[in-house]
């Protein structure tokens, strides 16, 4: 398959997520509905992605973060959220924040505005098929502040961009979209003067269409932003689906590849409704799917606790050591983001799925090779070390050499116990959601699971 053409900014990925704050604060108040005395309302499709893609964050990620440069009522308003959630669930839900100084973000506010410099250009001249819903508060500060700087000296508008990252970094609030207007004041692009494009188009604007114009510069800035901020810990951002379009700017991360293949085969046995809600809305979160379907327990809290219950910081390190060490930077349509989806990991998954359909291959693959007497002795005590402990690993250093080294490494490869998600890992993961299938046929259906665990009706 040949490389397509995608933009890619070299990266580290370690299996650290960043969550976008409103889809994470939308997921804890839904959690906490019930004690915040707001379990009347019905659950929607967005409550829903959401919900999932923070159980999934929990169960397959080793860490989470969230933009620490947001207004402090924001934070403050999230941390009671986990407090909250952790106190009624049990379970040590931590989502740490990320702070830089504010050098590094009058940095990161030029280089995000530039990398989506050509997503705006493109957005702005298409503002109509645009999907961003206006800024419903006003928008006069950040429209001021972008004509006021064009034509003005860089100089200056360096400095105006200096205040904002000074404020940014020490938490206090400015304007909505500071950041962003710091981004496009400072950016420069070789073939586009991305801030005269901005102002040409907010000059004869009304007020309705000026509000649609900052929340597409917003959002198009935001994700290239948070995934900046995501970069420095070495984690991906994830964004929130009702607002951003995944295929925009985005880490393709293999587990969640995976996931979706997995998911795929199964979905068919899905109910016929639950299906429509799995390929329409879930599709993109299909472990949290299978999280909110599993759980066996009474409460929405119980969803946190089976979240962790699974958790497992190995699965999440070997993904992370097979997902490209890139993000990617480009606008493409569900059949692009798919195909080269496929061009990234789809060998890997074909060889994990082979693999794990191959009938007891553990037993057979040393007969492919002669061992003499002591490389014997090296191979019993390698697969006893877990039974026999330290007395097997002397046996095995003993017996030797390159031989028993030129075994481990074949055994490692046959067994998937070398680098790379381990086939059993990937049987667990098959299983589980194929449970969740089932559970949806046999058991308690989608909008029963709902029903049960929140005692609020699902409208999708």
């Amino acid at each position: 398959m040949p490389e397509p053409d995608v933009k890619a900014r070299p990266s580290v990925f370690n299996g650290a997520l960043v969550l976008n704050q409103r889809s994470l604060r939308s997921a804890l108040d839904n959690l906490n509905a019930e004690k915040n005395g707001k379990a009347a309302q019905s659950l929607g499709a967005p409550d829903l992605i959401n919900l999932c893609l923070l159980l999934e964050s929990i169960a397959f990620s080793n860490q989470l973060y969230v933009d620490g440069t947001l207004p402090p009522q924001d934070l403050a308003l999230l941390d009671r959220s986990l407090d909250l959630t952790k106190r009624a669930s049990g379970c040590p839900v931590a989502v740490s924040q990320i702070h830089r100084t504010a050098e590094d973000l009058k940095n990161l506010f030029q280089e995000s505005a530039e990398t989506a410099g050509l997503l705006i250009h493109d957005s702005l001249h298409a503002l109509d098929s645009q999907k961003d819903k206006p800024l419903e508060e006003d928008v006069d500060e950040f429209c001021n502040v972008i004509l006021d700087s064009a034509g003005q000296p860089r100089r200056l508008r360096e400095e105006r961009a200096a205040i904002y990252a000074d404020a940014a970094s020490r938490g206090v609030d400015t304007f909505r979209g500071s950041k962003c207007a710091a981004g496009i004041m400072t950016a420069e692009l070789e073939d586009l003067d991305l801030l005269e494009t901005v102002a040409f188009h907010l000059r004869a604007a009304p007020a309705d269409r000026s509000r649609k114009i900052v929340a597409v510069l917003i959002n198009r800035f935001r994700i290239n932003y948070v995934n900046s901020l995501a970069a420095s810990k070495k984690a991906a951002y994830l964004a929130d689906m009702t607002i951003e379009d995944l295929r925009s700017a985005q880490v393709i991360i293999f587990w969640r590849y995976l996931a979706k293949k997995i998911a795929e085969r199964h979905s068919i046995h899905l109910t016929p409704e639950t299906r429509s809600a799995f390929d329409s809305n879930l599709s993109a979160a299909p472990l949290g799917f299978a999280i909110l379907l599993n759980t066996r327990g009474n409460s929405p809290h119980d969803l946190v606790k089976e979240a962790f219950s699974i958790r497992d910081q190995r699965f999440a390190k070997r993904a992370a050591g097979m997902t490209a060490q890139d993000r990617y930077m480009h606008e493409m349509d569900a059949n692009a983001f798919a195909n080269f989806q496929d061009y990234l990991y789809k060998s890997k998954w074909v060889e994990l799925h082979n693999h794990s359909e191959r009938e007891k291959f553990s037993k057979c693959w040393w007969r492919e090779i002669k061992l003499p007497f002591v490389a014997g002795v090296a191979l019993g005590a390698y697969f006893g070390v877990s039974a026999h402990g330290s007395a097997a690993i002397v046996a095995a250093f003993h017996a030797g050499g390159e031989i028993l080294g030129e075994i481990l490494n074949h055994a490692a490869e046959k067994t998937g116990r070398g680098g790379g998600i381990q086939v059993e890992q990937y049987r667990k993961l098959d299983g589980y959601l194929q449970l969740a299938a089932d559970n949806d046929r046999l058991g308690v259906t989608l909008s029963e699971q709902v029903n049960r665990l929140f005692k609020r009706g699902l409208t999708l």
